[in-house]
């Protein structure tokens, strides 16, 4: 894929990630789904989850594939694994929102 095939969705954050993660994807699935081997599959996208870690709705994005992954395989404990992992990402961001919102709230403004 070259890069004049990218879609173009301006100068932002999320419009960047949304191109890699969709040339992540047609370079993951170029070879038929035949031949490709899932477990080859469930390794990267074990590292895409991992690589993705610090944007966590990504970070959810990839665990999620790989859940499918380990589903598609009967791997029923990793797929387990996968959704907890999702359900912690999603807590730890609730908690830092509630936090700024804690201390926002707890400094009055300079009025």
């Amino acid at each position: 894929m070259y890069y004049s095939e990218l879609p173009f969705n301006g100068y932002n954050l999320f419009g960047m990630c949304r191109s890699w993660q969709i040339i992540g994807l047609k370079c993951l699935f170029q070879a038929p789904m035949m031949t490709m081997d899932r477990y080859a599959a469930a390794e990267s996208f074990y590292k895409l989850a991992m690589a993705f870690a610090p944007v966590p709705d990504l970070h959810i994005m990839w665990l999620l594939h790989l859940c499918d992954a380990h589903q598609e395989m009967q791997s029923w404990a990793e797929a387990a694994q996968c959704a907890v992992a999702v359900a912690g990402v999603v807590m730890q961001v609730k908690a830092i929102h509630l936090f700024i919102h804690e201390l926002y709230n707890f400094f009055p403004e300079n009025t």
